[in-house]
């Protein structure tokens, strides 16, 4: 299986497992970009949406298919990624959340 196989599997496992709880694909693979704090576009592997009612959400999911087990300081690193390439709104949204 190769990355490009990986990030459709992945996409259609959410969509498809999250169909009943109103989970919806928003984007997915090479052409899905998002725009950080400091203007740098990043590229998404999978952007789902979903709401409970009265707040919506947005996923971010990074597909990794990689040979080797990864160490722990590049996993510690994946939050920091994802919070530097999500919009300003959402970011200041989680913020918010957490104060």
């Amino acid at each position: 299986m190769d990355w490009k196989t990986y990030e459709k599997l992945t996409k259609d496992i959410y969509e498809r497992l999250g169909q009943k709880a109103g989970v919806k694909i928003v984007g997915w693979g090479n052409d899905l970009k998002v725009k950080g704090h400091s203007g740098v576009e990043h590229q998404i592997d999978v952007l789902t949406s979903h709401s409970d009612g009265i707040h919506s959400y947005l996923t971010d999911i990074e597909c990794k298919y990689w040979k080797e087990k990864i160490n722990v300081a590049c996993r510690a690193s994946c939050p920091r990624i994802c919070r530097a390439g999500w919009p300003r709104e959402l970011a200041q949204t989680l913020a918010e959340c957490r104060a």
